[in-house]
């Protein structure tokens, strides 16, 4: 097709007018435009169902001016499902179009509550669409339907309770009885009014979404980390992981302390291995860091701990009062972070927003339902380190206690611990963010393999030689300058 010599738009409609009509007419002869749908050209030599795709809002503006995206598209922000997008206007019927199908229903124009959209266009308001959705509706040839199941529907009533609040969901319930009056949909709104105030806990339907019943049961979750606590435990599952039994008895408070020393360090409590042992062993806190030598001696008080540290969660309402009682141990030395009690704030790492503190709770129950399909205490330690840390339900200390969580898993199976060197840092905390943004398990397993190898290899039955066995693997080093090395390997 020839370049566009004349600026014009990528789509061209045609024109009642017989002038542009024929201008028209002769630029498609030229090879200027072509015909993609009827009354609908284009200036793109791209496949048609790409331009339409492109124009879709355009397309319909200029078919349907003044149209509502309503029922199920209203829910996408009137996005293509299946390339369908429903639209509410003076007529019903079915338009088709190369990489498009636009349904139109017959109903009510735009109302005062919706929200008007380039072209000419509107976006039904969230109550018309709720309402809209909870029309009866057939399945259409395809098997499409226009509104959505009510699961969907649930999820997305929940979804606003949990971001908008209970208070915005009161007051859309409110919008929704005067949209229903004008729609002239008393019976879609008993309906909605039904689910809003089953899930607000004031009325009683059955419900077919399961956070949507959680939250009705007074234990709503976070679904978005229970899809992906699904995804580690799924791919766990799959893997079949080395035995690397536990250090000999005489080892124990060794590598107790190692364990508290590098999970406080790589938390930012930072000190010599020397002096750090000296607190611990010698009962010898620096005047100058009371709070810091607290962390070390709270952290060891828990993890050289044989009988709590041998307890694992045989329940939700086990794995929630473990969780509180390490912590609480962990962080004693710290009573401005309320040890052992829920955050009363959301917290965030960066980019990373945690887990909102109602839904702690229930994030947590719903998780221990995946941590309890996995079998071998490898699996269900990782599984349990990631999901503690992925709720961060602390103010602080989250990572200490996750990392304790997980070293209970390990030492119940009379397995080494996994612990994470100063130097394996960056691994560590790039790998866990890789999970938690891209849901890629793999170079998170991968990472702990490799710190739990590392932990195996060495002696801890003689401080000092352990300490100089990880200072020949840069265990000690900083991040930026070295690599992990193991034990066995050569310089």
């Amino acid at each position: 097709m020839a370049v566009n010599p004349k600026n014009l738009h990528e789509i061209v409609f045609s024109s009642s007018d017989p002038v542009e009509s024929r201008r028209t007419g002769v630029m498609v002869k030229n090879g200027e435009l072509r015909k993609i749908a009827p009354r609908v050209y284009t200036t793109s030599a791209d496949a048609p169902a790409d331009v339409v795709r492109r124009n879709y809002l355009k397309i319909i503006g200029h078919l349907f001016p003044g149209a509502v995206i309503s029922h199920r598209s209203a829910l996408t922000g009137g996005q293509p499902e299946n390339n369908i997008v429903y639209i509410t206007t003076g007529r019903s019927g079915t338009t088709k179009l190369p990489g498009l199908t636009i349904r139109s229903l017959k109903g009510s124009g735009p109302l005062p509550e919706d929200m008007a959209v380039p072209e000419g266009l509107f976006i039904a308001s969230e109550a018309r669409a709720l309402l809209e959705n909870c029309q009866a509706a057939r399945k259409s040839r395809d098997g499409i339907r226009k509104t959505v199941d009510r699961k969907v529907l649930e999820d997305r009533i929940e979804k606003l309770c949990r971001i908008r609040g209970e208070a915005f969901l009161n007051k859309l319930r409110d919008q929704a009885r005067q949209v229903a009056v004008n729609l002239h949909m008393d019976a879609e709104y008993q309906k909605l009014a039904n689910i809003i105030g089953t899930i607000l806990g004031t009325k009683k339907v059955a419900l077919k979404s399961l956070v949507a019943r959680a939250r009705a049961g007074g234990v709503p979750y976070d679904p978005d980390r229970i899809v992906r606590f699904k995804l580690l435990q799924q791919y766990l599952s799959k893997k079949i992981f080395p035995q690397y039994p536990a250090s000999t008895e005489d080892a124990w408070c060794n590598v107790s302390f190692f364990d508290a020393y590098f999970s406080n360090f790589i938390e930012g409590t930072e000190f010599d291995v020397d002096v750090a042992a000296d607190i611990v062993f010698q009962n010898k806190p620096l005047l100058q860091r009371p709070k810091d030598s607290h962390d070390i001696l709270g952290a060891y008080q828990l993890l050289g701990n044989k009988n709590e540290m041998q307890q694992c969660a045989a329940s939700g309402d086990e794995l929630v009062r473990l969780i509180k009682t390490r912590h609480a141990i962990m962080m004693s030395g710290r009573p401005e972070i309320n040890p052992g009690e829920y955050k009363e704030e959301r917290n965030r790492a960066g980019k990373t927003a945690f887990v909102e503190p109602e839904l702690i709770e229930g994030t947590l129950q719903k998780g221990y339902e995946y941590y309890s399909m996995l079998n071998g205490p490898f699996a269900r330690a990782a599984y349990i380190m990631f999901m503690v840390t992925e709720v961060h339900p602390f103010e602080d200390g989250n990572g200490r206690v996750s990392r304790a969580m997980m070293n209970a898993e390990m030492i119940s199976a009379n397995q080494q611990r996994i612990i994470i060197p100063s130097v394996y840092r960056e691994d560590y905390l790039l790998s866990l963010r890789r999970l938690s943004r891209q849901d890629d398990p793999a170079a998170f397993t991968s990472m702990l393999e490799r710190a739990w190898l590392f932990t195996a290899l060495v002696d801890f039955s003689d401080y000092q030689k352990a300490c100089e066995i990880m200072e020949g693997c840069n265990a000690f080093g900083d991040p930026a300058d070295d690599a992990l090395r193991m034990p066995d390997e050569e310089k």
